[in-house]
Formats: C-alpha cells, structure tokens, sequence
C-alpha cells in the first residue's frame, strides 16, 4: 500500500494547480509581497514603545541598563542583515527560486516572534533581533527579485511604489498599535496581533505561485488548444474537401 501511495503522490504532481491564473497573477504576487514586508516590520517595530518595559519587568534588567540593551538589540539587528542579505540574494539566484526562499522564511519570522514574545532574559531578546534581521534580508532580497521577475520593466517603478506603502504602513502603524494594545491589553496580547498578522503573510505565501512555474501549466493549455483547433481546422478541410469531391459531376 506505501508504494501505491508514493506512485499516486508522484502522479498527483503533473496535475494543474487550482486556481492557477489567480494564484499566479501578478496583482496577487505584489500582495504577497507587499503583506510580507508589512509583515516583516510590524514585530520589529512593534516593540519600540514595549520593549523597555519588558526588558524590566520580563527579562530582569535594571532601570539604568534598558538603554544600552535596546541599542544592542537594534544593533544584532543591523548586523543580522549586513550578513544575511547577500547569502540570500545569492540563494535566490543560483536556485532560480523565490517562492520557497519566501516560505523558509516563515520559519526564521516565526521563531523571532516566539523568541520575543515568551522572551524571559536579553539572550532571548538578542537571538529573536538577529532572526528579525535575517527575515527582512531575506524578506526584501528575495522579494523585490520575485517582484522584478513578475512585472514588465516598464512598472518597477509602480511596483516599487506599492512595497514602499506596505513598509511606511507598517513603520507608522506598529509602534501605535503597539503602545495601544499594550496600554489596553498586556504584553501577550501584543504578539496575539503580531501572529495574526503572520498567519495573514502564510496565506498569501502558500498561496503564490511563481509565474515561470505557472507557465508549464498555461503553455501546456495553450498548446492543447491550438492542437484541438488545428484537428478542428483539418476536419473541416476534410470535410469540405470531400463534399466537394461528391457533388463533382462524373463524366
């Protein structure tokens, strides 16, 4: 019986994605994208206003340390993607893959999110801010590259300007709703808004396909088609050709 399933998985693989224009148009891809850097930056900003409240109360640090370690913590983050950004540009390209960068970064988002959220000492808070840092290298390397595979040349420029909303909305609104939520709510509840935000990015990210990989399944209709319209054509040659030859008188 495992060998039957393991046949009908790899039969399964030539069949065509549902919803395979939707999930491959380019209006959804540049949501993808746009959620995902709105995404990247909500947790890293959110904390701002928590953070030093949380740095006292969760983690044990004095009063007079929370400045030093909020600089280091931004400072794991710079370095995070000082060192990340090429490898994954590098990735990116010699894999010709974007998408499944894209979804092994939910991983690193992820556990930066629970590192922070059940942060209990400034290790805790460290490693969460370079796996921050590496999501947004990732996020934006690998991103704006899926971005430029996905648009003509003549509307990088409009895509970039939709990328540069989702991170000003993103900068604006997750230090607000930060303090607002944390003012109302607590610490926990922060992330609860964090992680629904994430599940939102999964969504989009599972859902996307890449146009080039869309393409064998379009290219294979589309040559099924001009099959069937080109037997179609010679039928009806046929056809008339044989009418023709009926209705010719014999001499």
């Amino acid at each position: 019986m495992a060998g039957k399933d393991i046949w009908a998985t790899i039969a399964r693989k030539g069949k065509r994605p549902v919803l395979l224009e939707f999930r491959s148009s380019t209006k959804l891809i540049m949501l993808m994208v746009s959620t995902a850097i709105f995404t990247d930056i909500f947790p890293y900003a959110v904390i701002v206003p928590v953070l030093p409240f949380a740095l006292i109360d969760r983690a044990g640090v004095s009063e007079d340390k929370v400045q030093l370690w909020t600089s280091v913590s931004l400072a794991a983050f710079g370095a995070a993607i000082l060192v990340s950004a090429p490898i994954w540009g590098i990735l990116a390209d010699k894999t010709n893959d974007r998408r499944t960068p894209m979804l092994a970064g939910l991983v690193l988002l992820v556990s930066a999110t629970v590192l922070l959220c059940f942060m209990k000492n400034v290790a805790m808070l460290i490693l969460g801010r370079i796996f921050q840092g590496m999501t947004s290298a990732l996020t934006w390397s690998v991103g704006l590259a899926l971005v430029v595979d996905t648009v003509s040349s003549e509307r990088v420029g409009q895509a970039m300007g939709w990328v540069g909303i989702a991170l000003s909305l993103g900068t604006l609104t997750s230090p607000l709703l930060g303090g607002i939520v944390y003012g109302k709510g607590g610490y926990y509840e922060v992330w609860v808004m964090c992680f629904a935000i994430i599940v939102v990015d999964i969504v989009f990210r599972v859902l996307v396909i890449e146009k080039k990989d869309a393409a064998k399944w379009l290219n294979r209709t589309d040559t099924t088609a001009s099959q069937m319209t080109h037997a179609s054509d010679s039928t009806d040659t046929t056809t008339t050709t044989t009418a023709a030859a009926a209705a010719a008188p014999v001499l």
